[in-house]
């Protein structure tokens, strides 16, 4: 029983003295203004105090004085910051001696894209429809079929002409066309006009009444 006492009173104790402690540490924190006037009642700590603070502060500090209290009715709006608070300004000076360049343009050269056309090739078409086949200028879809099977078989007589006009070995170029995508007119193309085709498909037609029965 004694022992549980003394346990008892012994943790007491400590308990006091812990919260004393921190009661007292408290005080030290949250009242260091108590220290600082006392210390400003000693004459000698006054002294320091004020030579330790005039030169610490910097110059022109003095206009930055605590602030007054007054009346609600002088508060206004305005938030510019008074005269003589701010660093002159280098943009003024410059305005005045001319205008300022807000852009300035680089001496890019001017790119310009010219149409080059393909060096396309081929061997002549002889049954070839222009309008039709590269410019999509056709009839309906019950007189197209009619008018290339009439192309196509008026084309047979005439091939010993045109076989002589542009020979089978030939290489014949797409330039004269026009572009793709581009919108052509629709015009008529016809066969060339060439003597040495005349006269082959003449030679032709007669050997064909000479030899044929």
């Amino acid at each position: 029983m004694r022992t549980n006492f003394s346990i008892t009173w012994c943790f007491a104790l400590a308990m006091w003295g812990a919260l004393s402690t921190h009661v007292a540490a408290e005080e030290t924190v949250e009242n260091p203004f108590r220290t600082a006037r006392w210390l400003a009642t000693q004459p000698r700590v006054a002294q320091r105090l004020d030579a330790v603070t005039s030169e610490s502060e910097p110059p022109g500090s003095e206009q930055y004085a605590e602030p007054q209290q007054v009346p609600i009715t002088a508060l206004g709006v305005n938030i510019a910051l008074p005269a003589g608070k701010l660093p002159e300004s280098e943009a003024t000076g410059l305005v005045k001696v001319g205008p300022l360049l807000t852009e300035m343009p680089r001496p890019w050269p001017t790119l310009v894209y010219t149409w080059m056309p393909a060096a396309t090739r081929h061997q002549p078409l002889y049954f070839e429809e222009i309008n039709a086949e590269r410019y999509g200028y056709s009839r309906n879809w019950v007189l197209q079929p009619v008018v290339s099977t009439a192309h196509f078989f008026g084309t047979i007589p005439a091939l010993p002409y045109l076989m002589a006009a542009n020979c089978p070995g030939e290489c014949v170029y797409t330039l004269g066309h026009y572009r793709a995508g581009s919108c052509p007119p629709y015009r008529r193309h016809c066969w060339p006009c060439d003597l040495l085709g005349g006269t082959v498909e003449a030679g032709t037609i007669a050997w064909m009444i000479v030899v044929l029965p």
